[in-house]
């Protein structure tokens, strides 16, 4: 009987430690298993966030990044191929484009108000510039088509900071066709994204313009 007793515990203690045995075993299996997941996440992870880094760097290098611009485009803002244009003697009326106020010869605000009429035929559209000497640029102003009334009036509120009081400048109210405005909207974009004033060195070719000369005040 004592023997029996004796087998009994003997077979219990072995199915405890048997039993412990195997809870130690999934125990360290688990741990394992955490660790194993820990360490593949923080892969995963740091592999997005390297993608998405790359990501963002590509994309931010391509908005930061000049457009492109055709052969016709860049030779309107080539210095190397342009020379300075002197101002012209003033012809303030073409027939189908007039600048009617000021008058050429007239002071003007850097932040006045030009005032003409204009017959726009087709796909043509009218544009503005001022034409500074001293920079022998034609700057836009504004950097969009004019737009013109039903009754043929337009008008274009200047804004010249950059020029000084006694400045004198060639105002330019331009007829210009599809293929000139196409031009015109690549230079456009391009001073855009450099977030610059856009000009052009030279009018395009064709361009109908009526222009005079006034001195800033």
């Amino acid at each position: 009987m004592a023997k029996s007793k004796f087998y009994n515990r003997r077979s219990d203690e072995e199915g405890f430690r048997t039993t412990r045995r195997l809870q130690i075993t999934l125990g360290l299996i688990a741990g394992i298993a955490t660790v194993l997941a820990a360490i593949v996440g923080a892969i995963l992870s740091r592999n997005n966030d390297s993608n998405l880094d790359s990501s963002e760097q590509a994309l931010s290098a391509s908005s930061s990044a000049s457009p492109s611009l055709s052969a016709p485009a860049m030779a309107l803002i080539n210095q190397a191929g342009i020379p300075c244009q002197p101002s012209k003697p003033p012809v303030p009326n073409i027939g189908e484009v007039a600048i009617r106020s000021p008058l050429s010869g007239d002071t003007l605000s850097r932040h006045g108000t030009v005032h003409g009429t204009a017959t726009i035929s087709g796909s043509d559209q009218l544009y503005f510039f001022v034409y500074a000497p001293g920079a022998c640029a034609y700057y836009f102003q504004p950097g969009a088509p004019v737009n013109v009334e039903s009754d043929g009036s337009w008008q274009v509120s200047l804004y010249l900071d950059g020029n000084n009081p006694g400045d004198k400048v060639d105002l330019y109210a331009a007829v210009l066709g599809p293929d000139a405005q196409a031009i015109l909207g690549e230079i456009l974009h391009y001073f855009d994204v450099k977030h610059e004033s856009a000009y052009v060195l030279q009018v395009p070719t064709g361009t109908r313009a009526a222009h005079i000369n006034v001195e800033l005040s």
